[in-house]
């Protein structure tokens, strides 16, 4: 054999095995059975809400990561996280309500301060009532 045909020889059977090596490597990926990747996680004020039906009884934690495509284990997270935040603001509801009751107080100076420098009808030349709060 010369040199011609065993470099011809050896560039076949290379060929072979590559094309075999792709075959094998994309029926292998079409036919995994990996589940999907979880989706991102929501917002926050939505991750309460999740966890606060759990909470109450309403659903379980694996019923949300199961209908919602999540992480089980940052469903397990929201809950944990939630039942702090409760405790932090029982434990400071004195703290809360005070703060609640300054808010309050300055509304009531911006509305007078508004009447008094806008006119009686500045709810509605502010849209006052459409206002993100």
């Amino acid at each position: 054999m010369k040199w011609g045909e065993s470099m011809a020889q050896f560039e076949n059977v290379f060929f072979g095995f590559v094309l075999m090596f792709l075959v094998l490597y994309i029926f292998i990926n079409l036919f995994s059975s990996a589940p999907p990747p979880y989706k991102d996680d929501p917002d926050e004020t939505s991750q309460r809400k999740f966890a606060r039906d759990i909470l109450r009884g309403n659903t379980t934690e694996e019923d949300v990561a199961k209908d919602n495509n999540f992480d089980p284990e940052h469903v397990k997270n929201w809950v944990e996280d939630y039942k702090k935040l409760a405790i932090e603001y029982a434990l400071n509801a004195d703290k809360h309500t005070h703060e609640l009751e300054i808010k309050e107080q300055d509304l009531k100076w911006f509305e007078k301060a508004c009447e008094k420098y806008i006119g009686d009808d500045w709810k509605e030349k502010t849209d006052y009532e459409n206002r993100r709060v």
